[in-house]
């Protein structure tokens, strides 16, 4: 049974929430009409919820999705909440929730939603088996960190670009190998990938500005320091998804990473998906564009939190972020 498989992997702190779309029969018309579910997984029991009307659901999404100014998006935060969140019936054990997402829903902040709650988004059941698999009895060394690449160069199309003067100061403060500058190009950043002394590293952070294209999103891209081999300065997920990243955690530090195109069935495409593919178990990313200062401040303090050899007891990514951001 899959869902004895899921449940299994779940620990008691744990619950799953599966959202997905269905048929329904409207009671006073007798039409149907297409209604968002989901299914709560915990360690011990399974629900099936059906929720509002998606078209109804998605116009909330649409107003809760962040547009740079926090007043603008909360009327819509709080109206997704009741539609996505309360009718879970969520108790106070659930402290960690898992969320594979559907439609538009990928593109929320999670972490409002579930208010008080450790958030992780998970492509599916299956994709969790796998990334704990991936993860299981892994333990990295180090940061690899690439930040404040070099936008004027002579390669380098897009003029428009500006210089992220915090990313730098943000990559000394958490990394323990960098590449700045010239050195942040996508050839020295595959090789640094490759000839880690301890064969996997505890985090890679790429302090840079990236690229979208929700029509052909493995064109989504990392802006670079371009050199002789990479003219455009562009990592493409295409080529993401053909590396191999042995890393406990991505972080990508660079606005609107963690969108792309959603496929009904497989979730989100685009860097995220790459970079697990590629063989990272967690990847921290963004919904929107983010302050360069402000993310230098948020990423160093995750690092702390999440840092093994720090006093007191390690916490995992998903706390470590939710701690940083508060």
């Amino acid at each position: 049974d899959p869902l004895q498989v899921i449940q299994q992997r779940l620990r008691p702190e744990e619950a799953m929430v599966v959202y997905g779309r269905a048929l329904d029969l409207e009671p006073e018309s007798g039409q149907e009409v297409e209604t968002y579910v989901a299914l709560v997984i915990g360690s011990h029991a399974t629900d099936l919820v059906r929720l509002g009307r998606t078209e109804e659901v998605d116009e909330m999404l649409a107003a809760a999705r962040p547009t740079g100014k926090r007043d603008d998006t909360t009327e819509g935060e709080n109206a997704a909440q009741a539609a996505l969140v309360k009718p879970l019936g969520l108790g106070v054990n659930a402290r960690r929730v898992l969320v594979s997402p559907d439609g538009p829903i990928a593109f929320v902040p999670m972490a409002l939603l579930f208010k008080g709650r450790e958030v992780a988004l998970v492509p599916s059941g299956t994709a969790l088996g796998l990334l704990q698999e991936e993860q299981a009895d892994k333990r990295g060394e180090g940061v690899l960190a690439l930040a404040d690449p070099n936008y004027a160069h002579e390669h380098f199309g897009a003029q428009t670009l500006p210089r992220l003067i915090y990313s730098a100061e943000e990559a000394k403060a958490l990394g323990d190998q960098l590449l700045l500058g010239d050195d942040a190009t996508e050839v020295k950043l595959s090789l640094a990938l490759k000839t880690n002394e301890h064969g996997r590293w505890r985090g890679v952070h790429l302090a840079c500005h990236g690229t979208v294209n929700e029509d052909e999103p493995l064109r989504s891209s990392l802006v670079v320091t371009p050199d002789d081999i990479n003219k455009d300065g562009r990592l493409e997920a295409l080529e993401v998804y053909r590396m191999q990243i042995a890393s406990d955690v991505v972080s990508l530090s660079a606005c609107e990473t963690g969108l792309g195109k959603m496929v009904r069935g497989e979730g989100v495409l685009g860097l995220v998906r790459g970079f697990m593919l590629a063989g990272a178990p967690r990847v921290v990313c963004s919904l929107w564009k983010v302050d360069d200062k402000a993310t230098r401040a948020l990423m160093v303090k995750f690092y702390e939190y999440w840092d093994p050899d720090a006093e007191g007891d390690r916490v995992g990514a998903a706390e470590a972020l939710k701690k940083a951001q508060e």
